[in-house]
């Protein structure tokens, strides 16, 4: 059933999706998944710095994971649930944006419950953004899927390598949080080519 089922949609994306378009839209999402590799690596090595700044025990900062895997779980299922029902277009740039808006919150809260705020906002854009980029990169790619899934997964790992050399550069400028600006910044510019790429995964087109 799932093979009939791709010989059908095959011809729809052929027709439907430039060989252009989808090299710039995979392209673009091969970049997000470099940045949200890097900014998986931030909030561990932040956790003393922001348990410091909230008065709160070192052994209580697992708050902090904790709420970004709350959003995460959480994110995962309502983007597997709503990708099939809306442009692609909507969800790759609003998780760039919550996960952009979650990085600035934490790095600029003034108080714990903004900051956890900041951790959930973080996890729901870090799962729209893993979940979406997976499923377009493979429509866009039909007849090479796996390798273009597989190339975008090496661009995440360079990301998950570069995370912390990116936190010892800013802590060489006075502070982690600099770490979490600057990725907060490079993901909320991805956010307008994002919402070029419209593409309905449900059809192809």
């Amino acid at each position: 059933m799932a093979e009939r089922t791709t010989e059908r949609s095959q011809p729809i994306l052929n027709q439907h999706v430039g060989t252009a378009f989808a090299r710039r839209a995979s392209l673009i999402l091969y970049v997000t998944f470099l940045l949200l590799g890097l900014a998986g690596t931030l909030l561990g090595p932040a956790i003393q710095s922001l348990t410091a700044r909230f008065g709160i025990p070192l052994e209580q900062g697992g708050i902090f994971p904790t709420m970004q895997f709350a959003g995460v779980a959480v994110g995962v299922v309502i983007a597997g649930r709503i990708l099939d029902r809306i442009n692609a277009r909507y969800l790759l740039s609003g998780g760039a944006l919550l996960l952009g808006v979650g990085l600035l919150v934490i790095s600029t809260a003034q108080s714990l419950p903004a900051a956890l705020v900041g951790a959930l906002l973080l996890g729901f854009g870090y799962a729209a953004l893993d979940v979406s980029p997976n499923v377009v990169v493979a429509t866009l790619n039909p007849a090479r899927a796996s390798a273009a899934l597989n190339l975008l997964n090496v661009f995440f790992g360079v990301g998950a390598v570069i995370g912390p050399q990116f936190i010892a550069l800013a802590l060489r400028q006075g502070d982690i949080m600099y770490a979490f600006q600057w990725a907060a910044l490079g993901v909320m510019l991805l956010a307008a080519p994002m919402f070029t790429i419209s593409l309905s995964v449900s059809d192809g087109h």
